[in-house]
């Protein structure tokens, strides 16, 4: 009878230390599950308090330079598009970007010559050049009728839309108008405008990609038309020593009145991918 007992307890106590050894295992496993769940949330906060950081940074660098631009005349900016660096505190690289709208072409106000001349440089034949003047033409002027003939909206064949029959608000808009397909959209969005109000370019404000397109012969020359420096495009990249970055674009217009030095008419964050040259280590602080 003992020697009975005795098994049934080495059972028992084999069933306990087996039970210890799992809820141990159980343990161990929630803790490392716990462990690795305090450090993805605590690197999470963390990736959000950079990029917040390069957010502020990116954002107070776009006001700052609208600021100067409208109230410092002898401040030397590039007003093409070019790019330059500074150093915001010792761990924060700023890439500046700014572009005189003069110096693009603009889609509502630019000589139907001009237009064609960019869209020719820029790869579709002159059939397709044609047509897409022709639709834009058509929808941006406030009538029905379309400029190669018939309804407007017959231009707009398979589309649940119709002309706009106004102005572009944004050069974006352009995509609306048939006969220009994706990629020419694209290869046009970097010389373009809606918010020159001009006919022609400021050739000293116009990105060099632009002036290769254009030549710099007579022909381009007639479309000489010197900028308002009223509207610039602001694009700022903040980039913190750890990687993360944050792009903000901005169009302003200059009012240049005490209580209100400037007006943002777009504020957003930058869309495309495009990464800036790599930092210059020696570049300058940002204020001096």
């Amino acid at each position: 009878m003992n020697k009975n007992l005795t098994i049934v307890d080495k059972q028992e106590n084999g069933f306990v230390l087996v039970s210890v050894i799992w809820i141990a295992g159980l343990l161990a496993v929630v803790a490392t599950a716990f462990i690795v769940s305090v450090r993805s949330h605590t690197l999470a906060g963390s990736n959000i308090i950079h990029n917040a950081k390069a957010e502020a940074a990116a954002d107070g660098m776009a006001l700052f330079t609208a600021f100067r631009l409208a109230t410092d005349a002898n401040v030397a900016f590039k007003l093409n598009g070019d790019v330059s660096y500074c150093r915001w505190q010792d761990n924060i690289n700023i890439a500046i970007s700014i572009q005189d709208q003069g110096g693009l072409v603009d889609l509502n106000t630019a000589s139907p010559e001009l237009l064609g001349a960019l869209l020719g440089s820029l790869g579709p034949g002159k059939d397709q050049s044609t047509a897409i003047l022709s639709a834009l033409q058509d929808f941006r002027d406030p009538d029905s009728q379309s400029a190669s003939g018939g309804v407007e909206v017959e231009v707009f064949p398979g589309k649940n839309y119709g002309p706009k029959n106004a102005p572009l608000a944004i050069p974006e808009e352009i995509d609306q108008v048939p006969e220009l397909d994706e990629t020419l959209f694209h290869r046009l969005m970097p010389f373009v405008t809606t918010y020159s109000q001009q006919p022609g370019i400021d050739f000293s404000r116009a990105p060099q990609q632009l002036l290769a397109l254009l030549g710099d012969g007579d022909f381009a020359r007639q479309f000489a038309s010197p900028s308002a420096s009223k509207t610039f495009g602001i694009d700022i990249i903040a980039e913190l020593k750890n990687g993360s970055r944050f792009r903000r674009q901005a169009f302003i217009s200059l009012m240049r009145q005490p209580h209100r030095p400037f007006a943002v008419l777009t504020w957003r964050r930058g869309r495309d991918h495009a990464e800036p040259a790599p930092f210059p280590k020696n570049a300058q602080p940002c204020f001096n």
